[in-house]
């Protein structure tokens, strides 16, 4: 702790848990509990890969057809905040928004 006036540091040591993973998100989106636990999913979009195709044959040439590919949102994670934990993420993300605007008129 540091003696300062009216400053109060305290050091934290960081690791990563054993279920820890990044995740590469395109949107998101949530609700709000009567609890006041705000809830945010994170999902990615992507073209479902096909499970089949119909291969034909006409003499020496080969083609194949494959069905249109749906788009598919993929639920990646849930998490569940607090209010005071939604706000302290709220102002990290507003933070990193305002740097990456000001980087943007540079």
């Amino acid at each position: 702790m540091n003696n300062e006036a009216n400053e109060t540091r305290i050091e934290l040591r960081c690791k990563k848990s054993s279920s820890f993973h990044a995740v590469s998100v395109d949107g998101s989106m949530g609700y709000n509990k009567p609890n006041g636990e705000v809830h945010i999913i994170f999902y990615t979009e992507k073209a479902e890969l096909p499970d089949k195709c119909v291969v034909i044959r006409r003499g020496e040439e080969t083609s194949h057809e494959i069905p249109s590919m749906e788009l598919i949102r993929e639920y990646q994670v849930e998490i569940a905040l607090s209010r005071q934990a939604f706000d302290a993420l709220f102002e990290f993300v507003e933070e990193k928004h305002n740097e990456l605007a000001k980087s943007d008129n540079s």
